[in-house]
């Protein structure tokens, strides 16, 4: 008639029915990413009024494969203070990232370098040359079980240190 379908809850250290079914498969919904999960099965059929039990499967280990954590796309960088060398750019937050990577483009390399790495909504880029333009992007990371996963590159800012007024 049909089969039982039962997981094993190491919260409870028992196992547990999970859900009868007349389909030749089963798909468990729900479960966390990364994670080790112990099924078995058995068919069972009515007989006088009665459900009766055929024996377990052997118990089947299926493991989840692990999510990607999936980063939107730094917005709205924005170069909100200036002295006569430096820049500080600000972000708003992209939701699940653990930090950012900050980029500054190395016009004579042709490059856009190593990033600096920060867990702020900000970073100041120091020692610039006044009036020069100078072409900054920042990118979301977060680490994830001993992963790192990126998010896409904001668009390029192009801003400049400006000369302070001698006042």
């Amino acid at each position: 008639k049909g089969y039982q379908v039962s997981f094993y809850n190491a919260a409870k250290k028992k196992w547990v029915s999970e859900k009868t079914t007349t389909a030749l498969s089963y798909t468990d919904t729900g479960l966390k990413d990364a994670t080790t999960y112990s099924y078995k099965v058995r068919a069972y059929t009515k007989k006088n009024g009665k459900v009766v039990y055929g024996n377990y499967s052997p118990v089947l280990k299926a493991t989840t494969v692990e999510a990607p954590v999936v980063l939107k796309r730094v917005e709205n960088v924005t170069a909100a203070a200036s002295t006569d060398s430096s820049i500080t750019l600000k972000w708003p937050k992209v939701s699940g990232a653990t930090g950012y990577y900050v980029f500054v483009y190395n016009k004579y390399q042709k490059s856009w370098g190593a990033g600096k790495a920060t867990s702020a909504l900000s970073y100041t880029f120091s020692g610039l040359a006044t009036g020069a333009s100078y072409s900054f992007r920042v990118r979301a990371y977060a680490k994830k079980n001993g992963k790192v996963y990126y998010g896409k590159y904001s668009p390029t800012l192009v801003a400049q240190p400006l000369p302070q007024d001698a006042s």
